[in-house]
């Protein structure tokens, strides 16, 4: 798969230059979301108005960049998903007659189909959210050292505890997932043979025992397609959980620091922004990590496919 993100790392390389600067203004504008409080408070209204228009224009700018990072980002994913599918076309068409015939043909359909679009969704569209979820985790834990070191020690030990979730069930996750795959190759194989022998299916009238066949075998598919969810949704609840435990902690402590004179209204409620900015990317990089450590497999078994033939 290294070749594809290669063979477009302009854009991706776009994507990563936008949204720098769009992680940046997130983190900025939280402490002038405090300069705004603590200013209002303290009545200073020409002060409390500048920090304003500067709060304005981070949120602007945040928006901008990473919009910008959303269509570079959408040009690296149908690049990459472009030529992978046009290698495993191409893959086919190289094979000889002899050992084009050892598969079924609904095998290629599903490979290039089914198998193609899950590493699209679970490897190429991932890795552009990978980079924006790390940097911003990087960039709010330095603004967190700013605000208060002790804080920021709490948050990180406590907020990253979910990321060890996939890592405990990464077997369990990837035979789900090649098991999901393998049952809709095998799913589209019977279908592809049975309206191939569409007209002898109405010579006989056997429609009844066809469209038996066909349940079974879609009800296998939708099994292998509830386990895989049933297991993403188990790690993903037991995530959120931790992940939420850990954040009314921090709460508590940075309620403690105010309480002590330690933290102002406005620094209080920078802590409360930092946090949220940590604590959701953290989620979801837990959820990144699950569904890469898923993929794993079905994109060497992809390559292994298309070196066969080259």
């Amino acid at each position: 798969m290294k070749k594809y993100q290669k063979r477009n790392r302009a854009a991706f390389s776009g994507a990563l230059f936008c949204i720098l600067p769009s992680n940046t203004f997130a983190v900025v504008l939280q402490f002038f979301k405090g300069d705004v409080l603590d200013h209002a408070i303290a009545g200073e209204i020409s002060t409390t108005i500048k920090y304003a228009l500067l709060l304005i224009s981070c949120i602007l700018s945040e928006v901008l960049f990473y919009y910008l990072y959303r269509l570079c980002s959408a040009k690296y994913v149908a690049g990459c998903t472009r030529l992978l599918k046009q290698d495993v076309f191409c893959s086919i068409l190289d094979r000889s007659y002899v050992d084009y015939k050892r598969r079924q043909q609904g095998e290629y359909i599903a490979k290039l189909a089914n198998e193609a679009d899950a590493v699209k969704d679970r490897r190429f569209r991932i890795l552009p959210n990978l980079f924006d979820i790390v940097s911003k985790i990087v960039f709010v834990s330095v603004a967190l050292f700013l605000l208060d070191w002790r804080l920021a020690l709490i948050t990180i030990l406590l907020l990253t505890t979910p990321l060890y979730i996939p890592k405990l069930i990464e077997k369990k996750l990837q035979k789900a997932q090649a098991d999901y795959l393998k049952a809709v190759e095998e799913n589209l194989s019977k279908v592809n043979d049975w309206l191939y022998g569409f007209e002898i299916i109405k010579n006989f009238a056997v429609e009844k025992q066809i469209l038996s066949k066909f349940d079974a075998s879609n009800d296998l598919v939708a099994d292998k397609l509830q386990k895989d969810s049933l297991l993403s949704a188990v790690s993903q609840l037991i995530t959120t959980l931790i992940s939420y435990l850990s954040y009314f902690i921090v709460l508590a402590f940075a309620a403690w620091l105010v309480l002590r004179g330690k933290f102002t209204a406005g620094s209080f409620f920078v802590a409360i922004g930092m946090i949220d900015q940590l604590s959701y990317p953290l989620i979801s990089l837990a959820e990144i990590i699950r569904q890469l450590v898923a993929i794993r497999p079905t994109c060497e078994a992809m390559d292994e496919f298309i070196a066969k033939s080259m």
